[in-house]
């Protein structure tokens, strides 16, 4: 198992796979969700902002990392 430390953007990193996950519902049909709860088929209808959410929350992940560590663009390619 890999153990990652994101200091402080562990918080962020948990919404990055919620965020990954309601991809995963959208995806999947929903597996079954809309089906079992009365609410499921808003929550597998609520997974196409996945997406955008995933990338909204991974660039702010990597401007971070450039703000606090003073990385530049060229360290980073």
């Amino acid at each position: 198992m890999i153990n990652r430390h994101y200091t402080s953007t562990e918080f962020i990193t948990g919404l990055r796979a919620i965020a990954m996950m309601m991809v995963f519902i959208i995806h999947s049909g929903g597996g079954g969700l809309s089906t079992v709860f009365s609410f499921g088929e808003r929550i597998v209808e609520l997974g196409k902002y996945g997406v955008d959410i995933f990338f909204v929350i991974s660039g702010f992940t990597i401007f971070y990392q450039f703000y606090r560590r003073d990385y530049r663009l060229k360290d980073f390619l």
